[in-house]
Formats: C-alpha cells, structure tokens, sequence
C-alpha cells in the first residue's frame, strides 16, 4: 500500500467534507473545533490537510451566498488550528471595505462611492 498516496486520498476527502459541512451549514463558525480535530487526526498530513481545504473553499470564497459565511469559517479554522490562512483570505475588516466598495460601485451612487472609499482607507 502506497501509504503517501492513500494519506493524500484521506486528506482531501476529509477537507472535502469539512467544506460540505460549510456548505450545508452543519459547521459554523464556532463549531470549527470539530474540523479541527479531524485535522488534529491527520497530524502528520496536517500542512496537506490545509492546502487540500483552502483549494476546495476557495470555489465557495466568491459566492454571493456563501462569501461571508466563508471569511468567519475560515478566520475560525486558522485561529482554531495556529494556521496562517490562504493567500487569497481577506479580513473580516477588508472583506466588509471590499463589499461596501463592490455595492457602492454598482449603485453608481457617487456619495456612496466616496462615503465606501473612506471606510476602505481606514
């Protein structure tokens, strides 16, 4: 049995039920301990485990829906876990600028425009 190669099959297959669990909503935000244990589990395939999950989220990161449940999801894994997030997470902080930004723009309310641009430079 190639074990590096079964450890690499059980790793995303766990990640992709943890994110399934994100999706359904059957593992908030503070219930991430439960994601962490799997990964506590995976010890030795922890750093594997992550990238594994930060590729499947990220298809969820920039949906409408799912967007800011995905930011707190994520922040909670990375503080649960002592893990540094992935290159494409933004604050809670940015990822509100970002959102006020986003809709300001597409109102072309030029007052709501400035008013998200003064809240993004903070």
């Amino acid at each position: 049995v190639d074990q590096q190669a079964a450890a690499k099959d059980l790793t995303k297959d766990m990640a992709s039920r943890c994110v399934r669990g994100f999706v359904d909503g059957s593992v908030m935000p503070e219930q991430i301990n439960q994601v962490g244990a799997v990964r506590q589990i995976l010890a030795a395939c922890a750093g594997k485990f992550d990238v594994e999950l930060f590729e499947i989220m990220e298809q969820h990161y920039d949906h409408p829906d799912l967007a800011t449940k995905a930011v707190n999801w994520l922040v909670a894994y990375c503080e649960h876990n002592g893990c540094d997030g992935p290159k494409y997470l933004m604050s809670q902080d940015q990822y509100e600028a970002f959102c006020q930004l986003r809709d300001a723009t597409a109102s072309r309310d030029t007052e709501r425009i400035k008013e998200a641009c003064v809240v993004a430079k903070r």
